[in-house]
């Protein structure tokens, strides 16, 4: 059994924990059945904002008119914008992934926390 100063269960925003108490000196467990980076960066805020944001350009090119210049947007590639943003978020988590792997002071566990007693978690491998 290993034992660390700290466990964080789930990586989204308790990695702002965990690094902070990795910085001082502390062990550290962190323990994530999916991909890393949590819900805002693979299924919320991240993503969201970035289609929102084509939805933005394409917005200001129909507007191109008020500012006297003719644009026309003539084709929109949904598949390859959805693409592109999923291509950016699997990097991001990845990026984490390495992150952590590297760290001395934090270990990553691939699986879900199951708390045994008031000390002790098992982690059930995904």
């Amino acid at each position: 059994m290993q034992e660390f100063d700290f466990l964080v269960i789930g990586s989204g925003s308790g990695l702002d924990v965990a690094n902070a108490m990795a910085g001082r000196g502390n062990s550290v467990a962190v323990v994530e059945e999916g991909r890393l980076g949590g819900t805002c960066l693979n299924r919320g805020c991240i993503p969201s904002k970035q289609l929102l944001y084509h939805a933005e350009v394409l917005e200001t090119i129909e507007g191109a008119d008020a500012f006297e210049i003719e644009a026309e947007v003539t084709d929109i590639d949904f598949a390859e914008i959805v693409r592109k943003v999923n291509d950016d978020v699997a990097g991001s988590s990845e990026s984490i992934r390495r992150g952590l792997e590297s760290s001395n002071s934090h270990d990553l566990f691939s699986g879900t926390g199951r708390f045994v007693d008031d000390r002790t978690v098992e982690i059930v491998e995904g």
